[in-house]
């Protein structure tokens, strides 16, 4: 995640300016980090979270406030309703910050059907996903899609190198094509109406490695994104126009 984190600011940042610079009002954005689940550089979502709320405040073209909550916590009413964006960056199944929060968050977007929602890498991945009946519906309806895992399509999480292309999506402008080494998913269970903005393609070389772990890794899934045969399963990084009002953005990157 620590790579990916100032792309993450880049990419965010212009969907931030579409929608705020024309409002002299300040906006106020929710950040919520899942706990600590992982070995020590894995899922850090504390850190990762921290690091994009500094970068959001060092910018100065926007206006808007921002409000960090860590280790699982939940907001409260009021600051739910003071929301126009969340992001969250936490693990998903049944770590999911939102799991046991569905109906109130639920309740957050029919009151603002215009809220931004922003997912990130693990939190794609709904509770439930394991379970024969699961479709992800509420996935579907949120961010447009999400990530199922063996018990569905038969793919696993991969650590691949890919060369990323940048469709021709206003939240890509400013942004140049990159390079990433990281845990990225993969044929992801999407509605028909997102809207790409970065698809993998494999990159050629070998990636930096930190860890004989990585270049296992890396030995491993060489080659998975080249035996993908469609675009729409290398779509890593998305944005959905929900039914009803609101833009949702979702990364399996990270």
């Amino acid at each position: 995640m620590k790579r990916i984190l100032p792309l993450v600011f880049w990419v965010l940042f212009p969907c931030f300016l579409m929608g705020l610079r024309a409002e002299g009002d300040a906006k106020h954005v929710l950040l919520l980090a899942g706990p600590k689940s992982h070995g020590y550089g894995h899922h850090e979502c504390n850190a990762d979270i921290s690091v994009l709320e500094n970068l959001l405040q060092r910018q100065s073209q926007v206006r808007f406030t921002t409000q960090l909550f860590l280790h699982g916590a939940w907001p409260d009413e009021s600051e739910l309703k003071s929301a126009d964006a969340i992001v969250i960056v936490c693990d998903g199944d049944d770590k999911h910050v939102l799991n046991g929060n569905e109906a109130e968050f639920e309740a957050l977007l029919a009151h603002n059907n215009d809220l931004g929602l922003f997912f990130v890498h693990y939190a794609t991945v709904p509770l439930g996903r394991k379970e024969a009946d699961f479709k992800g519906t509420r996935f579907k309806k949120w961010i447009g899609g999400y990530y199922a895992g063996d018990s569905r399509n038969k793919t696993l999480t991969r650590f691949t190198y890919i060369e990323s292309k940048l469709t021709e999506h206003p939240v890509n402008r400013g942004v140049t094509s990159y390079r990433l080494y990281d845990e990225i998913y993969y044929r992801m269970e999407l509605v028909d109406n997102i809207t790409p903005v970065v698809i993998a393609e494999p990159a050629e070389g070998v990636p930096t490695f930190h860890s004989a772990m990585e270049e296992d890794r890396f030995n491993r899934d060489l080659g998975q994104v080249a035996s993908f045969e469609s675009e729409r399963e290398r779509t890593i990084f998305w944005s959905f126009d929900r039914m009803g009002g609101g833009r949702s953005l979702a990364t399996t990157m990270g």
